[in-house]
């Protein structure tokens, strides 16, 4: 999970010059490059995170369901179907 906050903090840089005031544009692609293809591939690997660390929560069975409930509408957005 780690992972991917560090993906988001590092494309939000990219984004907004720091203590511009304004809006965030997102830049294009490069030709031949596929935003939505490199999307998924870090939804999916997000979702692999998370599973991984479900050991974590142990017996709270809030932290186990916080997790699945993240883990699986990553899942989903990783389908990019």
């Amino acid at each position: 999970m780690l992972q991917a906050l560090e993906q988001e903090s590092t494309s939000r840089s990219r984004l907004t010059a720091a203590n511009s005031r304004k809006p965030a544009v997102r830049p294009g692609w490069k030709a031949g490059k596929d935003a939505r293809a490199g999307e998924c591939t870090a939804y999916t690997a997000e979702a692999n995170c998370l599973t991984n660390h479900l050991g974590h929560c142990g017996t709270d069975a809030e932290c186990t369901r916080q997790i699945t409930a993240r883990r699986d509408t990553k899942r989903t957005q990783g389908t990019c179907a």
